[in-house]
């Protein structure tokens, strides 16, 4: 293990991200939402590493967005990460929120949900409540979060007994107080409380990494740099 600050991180991640020549998706933001979740003690980044493989393979092109006539957005993003697209997303259905008590995004065929956890801060810290669902991926499990307006860390709820293996997401953006159900009691909590001390914990002290994470990102950011010297070199003998 490594201890490296927050903006060292975001740094890298960044650049990590740009190695990937996604055209959706914008680097620093990316790297703020996985930065974000790695310093609250959820993983941001072996759960980056994994999606980083995956964009490989991902379709590189817009979601397709449908609206429904009772508040909600169903949305396909072709089963690429949910990083590349969650922002404009967000802002879309803030506009559609306009009016209306509560909006929900019904997102399928998206990988890499976890790191939805900075954008749902965001959320709160405008004042609306946010309630988030999904299940599957490489656990299999199924997680739901709870984000009331104000609230600077969500309850995260993680029911272990659902093998699923779904690719799809709930976003609940809501103008009014988001409830906790009965249903959660059985489930593991993460505690907004824990989330924030952790966070704090990696702010002030500094972020512990795992070593062969940061050398493989250093790796991975390192191909964009010899590309971009490729293609400086070629230009310079046109």
């Amino acid at each position: 293990m490594i201890t490296v600050t927050r903006n060292e991180l975001i740094a890298l991640c960044t650049k990590a991200f740009d190695a990937t020549h996604c055209v959706c998706g914008e680097s620093d933001a990316i790297a703020t939402m996985v930065v974000d979740l790695e310093m609250a003690g959820l993983d941001g980044l072996s759960r980056f590493m994994l999606a980083l493989e995956l964009a490989r393979e991902d379709m590189d092109t817009p979601p397709n967005v449908s609206d429904a006539d009772d508040n909600k957005i169903f949305i396909d993003c072709h089963g690429a990460s949910i990083v590349c697209h969650l922002p404009s997303l967000v802002d879309y259905g803030l506009e559609k929120l306009a009016g209306r008590p509560s909006i929900t995004l019904n997102i399928q065929r998206a990988h890499s949900r976890w790191l939805v956890f900075s954008e749902l801060r965001k959320l709160a810290g405008k004042g609306l409540s946010v309630f988030a669902r999904w299940s599957g991926g490489d656990e299999g499990v199924e997680v739901e979060c709870f984000l009331n307006a104000g609230q600077l860390f969500p309850d995260i709820f993680i029911d272990n007994q659902v093998r699923s293996f779904s690719q799809n997401m709930q976003i609940v953006i809501s103008k009014h107080p988001t409830e906790i159900g009965e249903h959660v009691a059985a489930m593991q909590h993460i505690s907004s409380a824990s989330l924030e001390t952790t966070y704090h914990g990696a702010f002030n002290q500094g972020i512990e990494v795992n070593s062969e994470y940061w050398q493989r990102l250093k790796e991975i950011a390192a191909t964009n740099l010899v590309e971009d010297s490729d293609i400086s070199r070629q230009r310079a003998g046109e």
